[in-house]
């Protein structure tokens, strides 16, 4: 029985250490936070942006989505202010994938959909079909199918454009998974 109980404790621990890492700051991160704050009331925009990116990666690698989302914002907030449309692509891509990553698919929603204009103007196929297919999958988690199978067929057809075997397969599968959340099979 104690076996059992203790087995129990560590599988329970184990579960909850990952919403343990929602709240914690590691010092290291923190202090880059800090600087950042400092070059950013310096004025030193760029440099603030470097350190908050750093830090916001530091901790969507420790699951603390919440954090990570907050300081991506101020990167996006960086950008928007100098103007710098590859950065606020770049940024919109990782706020997304934290949304995505922390199941809070209308956020993802959000943010995939400004980085698919960005990437419309580029016009390079392949980051559209990605971004079309992240945004097809988080579309179907909402139950948005109809919505989501118009990106995916987008994605296909694109895909095809390429000849591009990977993508196609990529997009078949989420178009199935699409399908069949909706009820076609």
């Amino acid at each position: 029985t104690m076996q059992i109980r203790t087995t129990t404790f560590i599988i329970l621990i184990l579960m909850a250490s990952p919403l343990f890492g929602q709240g914690t700051v590691p010092d290291d991160v923190a202090a880059n936070i800090e600087k950042a704050e400092g070059y950013l009331a310096e004025g030193k925009n760029n440099a603030a942006a470097q350190l908050f990116n750093q830090s916001a990666y530091a901790l969507r690698a420790q699951n603390n989505f919440t954090k990570a989302a907050e300081l991506y914002q101020k990167v996006l907030e960086i950008n928007i202010s100098l103007g710098n449309g590859h950065g606020q692509m770049i940024t919109h891509n990782s706020i997304a994938m934290v949304h995505l990553e922390a199941e809070n698919y209308q956020g993802a929603i959000t943010h995939l959909e400004k980085e698919l204009v960005f990437r419309k103007k580029l016009k390079d196929k392949i980051d559209i079909i990605n971004v079309l297919t992240n945004l097809a999958m988080a579309q179907n988690e909402l139950g948005s199918y109809d919505s989501g199978i118009e990106n995916i067929e987008i994605a296909i057809n694109l895909s095809n454009e390429l000849s591009n075997l990977l993508l196609l397969k990529q997009s078949y599968g989420v178009a199935a998974e699409l399908y069949e959340s909706k009820g076609n099979p």
